[in-house]
C-alpha cells in the first residue's frame, strides 16, 4: 500500500498533472495492523523530469508564426503556473500575434494591446493565418453547432494553419464532444509549455532580428491589434452603462462598482467573473487574479474555497459573485 501511494504521487505530479484515484479492497482497509509497515525510500518517488520540446517542430512553428499575416495565440492552460502569463506576453510581443484567451486559466492580461476577445470575428479575413493553441489538456472552442442536427461550422478561415502545443491529444474523456473536430493543416506535438513557450519566443525573436520585412510587418500588426483592442474595450464600457439605474442592479454596473472599490487593492476574484463583465472592465494584470472559468454546475463554491485557502496569509482581498449576485 505505501508503494502504491508513492507511485500515485509520482504520477500525479508528472505532466500533465491531475488528481489520482486510489482504490483499495474494503477487507484490506479494515484489516488490523499486525506488523510495522515499511515506507518506501523517498528518493524512489521523485517526479520525473519535464518533457523537452522537439526543436525541429518548434522551429517549424516559429517559421509559420513569423511568416503569417495574422497569427493568433489561443492559450488554454499556459497560465496554470506562475510564469505562464509572462511567457505568453513575451511570445505575443515577439510575434506581434493577437491573443484570444480560452480562459481555462488566466493566461494573458485583460488589458494589453495584444489581447482580442475570445469570440467569433477575432480573426480577420487575411491571406495567411497561423494559429498556435497552447493547452495543457482539453480543446479550445474552435467550432459552432449551428443546429442540433447540423454539422459543426468552423469559427476560423478555411486556409488557417493550426499548431497545437500541449497534451490535448492524449486526454481521455467520457464526453465525445470533448475531443471536437480536428482542424486541417495542424501541427501537433506535446512538450511541456513551461519549456516550449520561452524557447519558441527565442526562436521567433532570432528570426525577426534577421528579417527587416517581418519586423516591419509585426510592428504594423501590433498597432492594428492595439486599435482593435482599445475600440472593443471602449465599446464594453459604453455597453456597461446601459440599464445603469435598473433594479435589481445590472451585472455590468455591479462589476463597475466593485472595480472602483478594489482597483487599488491586491485583489483576487475566486471564481465567477460577473458573467465575463469583470474580464471586460477590470484590469487582470497578475497571474493569480483569477483561476479561470467555472468547471460546471456545483464547482464554484469548491473552487472559491480552494483559491481563498491558497491565498491565506498573503494580505490579499478575495471575493466571488454567486449566481444570485451575492458577493
Amino acid at each position: 500500500m505505501p508503494d502504491s501511494f508513492a507511485r500515485a504521487f509520482s504520477i500525479m505530479m508528472s505532466e500533465p498533472q491531475g488528481p489520482i484515484y486510489l482504490c483499495y479492497d474494503a477487507a484490506l482497509q479494515e484489516a488490523p495492523l499486525t506488523e510495522e509497515v515499511r515506507l518506501p525510500n523517498p528518493a524512489s518517488a521523485k517526479t520525473p523530469g519535464k518533457l523537452a520540446p522537439d526543436m525541429k517542430a518548434l522551429a517549424d512553428i516559429a517559421d509559420r508564426l513569423i511568416a503569417a499575416d495574422w497569427p493568433v495565440l489561443l492559450p488554454q492552460y499556459a497560465g496554470r503556473r506562475p510564469g505562464g502569463l509572462a511567457d505568453m506576453v513575451a511570445l505575443a510581443e515577439a510575434t506581434g500575434a493577437a491573443v484570444s484567451d480560452v480562459q481555462s486559466r488566466l493566461n494573458f492580461p485583460t488589458n494589453p494591446s495584444a489581447r482580442l476577445p475570445h469570440e467569433q470575428g477575432c480573426v480577420p479575413a487575411r491571406r495567411s493565418h497561423s494559429v498556435a493553441r497552447l493547452p495543457r489538456l482539453g480543446n479550445a472552442r474552435r467550432m459552432r453547432m449551428t443546429a442540433s442536427t447540423a454539422p459543426l461550422k468552423p469559427l476560423y478561415p478555411a486556409h488557417c494553419q493550426w499548431a497545437d502545443i500541449g497534451f490535448a491529444d492524449i486526454e481521455i474523456s467520457k464526453w465525445a464532444m470533448g475531443y471536437q473536430k480536428f482542424p486541417t493543416a495542424r501541427r501537433v506535438f506535446s512538450p511541456i509549455t513551461e519549456l516550449a513557450i520561452p524557447q519558441l519566443t527565442e526562436l521567433c525573436t532570432q528570426r525577426v532580428v534577421k528579417d527587416a520585412k517581418a519586423a516591419k510587418r509585426i510592428a504594423e500588426r501590433k498597432t492594428a491589434i492595439a486599435a482593435m483592442h482599445n475600440a472593443r474595450r471602449a465599446k464594453w464600457r459604453e455597453e456597461a452603462k446601459e440599464g445603469w439605474d435598473s433594479s435589481p442592479i445590472s451585472l455590468p454596473r455591479l462589476a463597475s462598482e466593485v472595480w472602483e472599490q478594489i482597483r487599488n487593492e491586491d485583489w483576487v476574484l475566486t471564481t465567477q467573473a460577473f458573467e465575463d463583465w469583470a474580464l471586460k472592465l477590470w484590469d487582470f494584470d497578475r497571474a493569480y487574479r483569477w483561476p479561470g472559468k467555472a468547471l460546471g454546475t456545483g464547482t464554484q463554491i469548491g473552487m472559491a474555497i480552494g483559491v481563498a485557502l491558497a491565498h491565506r496569509g498573503k494580505g490579499r482581498l478575495g471575493g466571488r459573485l454567486s449566481d444570485r449576485r451575492r458577493i
